[in-house]
């Protein structure tokens, strides 16, 4: 198996593990027919990544220095001491990854666990318009989401660098005669603090019929990252409750309470640069 190229900041450890494979991404060079299993020969396009159901212990490295225009959502799950791993390879600047607004995540795992990011530079920004806070959406940069009613282990974010997100601004009590572009109060839990920068939490497939189990995200690591810039949120974790509400305040949730309770979680995050 051809060992990754390292790039600005190498990872431990960079051959690939029992079983696993790396795939290169070039947005300049790459070729979406090829390979994508050696440098030589790698993708182009991120869907060609999101269609794509990686295994435990693969890689997905993106060459430095290139940008992509809308949204990384890889298929698949790693599993304990073989995680998969996103990251970069040669030499530049953090491989960037701009939602430019038309996702709502511009970086996005659901249902998936043992995930490690590494290494791109995050952005997901509407233009702004004449009228302040117009441009404000429901929007990410990093979202890392499940539905399925079980316990989802092991996401570590590392040197990513998230920036320029145009989230709204939504706040759990208060009065709608108070909402402005943007601005939106009476929300409720699972409606506030959910947009920005890297958010993790969780959701129901009906929020009229929850199941009778939460899904649990645990063994979270954010550490030697920035964010900056984001409309609201920096760093969210957050476990859904069931009280979603209309534009008028009213609850039309079926309360679950999960996110009152004590849900367990594991976070650790790092500073530094």
């Amino acid at each position: 198996m051809t060992r990754p190229q390292r790039g600005n900041h190498p990872e431990e450890g960079v051959d690939d593990p029992p079983g696993g494979t790396t795939y290169y991404v070039d947005s300049r060079a790459g070729n979406d027919s090829a390979s994508g299993t050696s440098a030589a020969m790698p993708w182009r396009s991120l869907d060609q990544v999101n269609r794509t159901t990686f295994r435990p212990g693969d890689r997905i490295l993106l060459k430095a220095g290139g940008s992509w225009q809308g949204q990384l959502r890889p298929k698949g799950s790693g599993e304990e001491h073989r995680p998969i791993v996103i990251g970069d390879y040669g030499k530049g600047p953090k491989p960037r990854i701009e939602g430019e607004g038309r996702v709502d995540d511009a970086v996005r795992l659901f249902n998936q666990e043992y995930w490690e990011i590494r290494d791109l530079d995050v952005s997901n920004a509407v233009p702004a318009t004449g009228t302040p806070g117009e441009n404000l959406r429901d929007l990410r940069g990093i979202h890392v989401s499940g539905d399925d009613s079980r316990r989802l282990d092991h996401f570590v974010i590392e040197r990513v660098d998230v920036h320029d997100v145009t989230g709204e601004v939504n706040w759990i009590s208060g009065s709608v005669s108070n909402n402005a572009p943007g601005i939106h109060f009476k929300t409720g839990w699972d409606g506030s603090k959910k947009t920005g920068g890297i958010i993790f939490d969780t959701t129901v497939p009906d929020i009229t019929a929850p199941p009778a189990a939460p899904t649990v995200l645990g063994d979270i690591e954010v550490r030697h990252s920035t964010v900056r810039n984001t409309s609201f949120a920096g760093i969210v974790v957050k476990q859904y409750t069931g009280d979603g509400k209309d534009a008028n305040g009213n609850t039309i949730a079926t309360p679950t309470r999960w996110g009152l309770t004590n849900t367990p979680h594991r976070v650790l995050v790092k500073r530094g640069r």
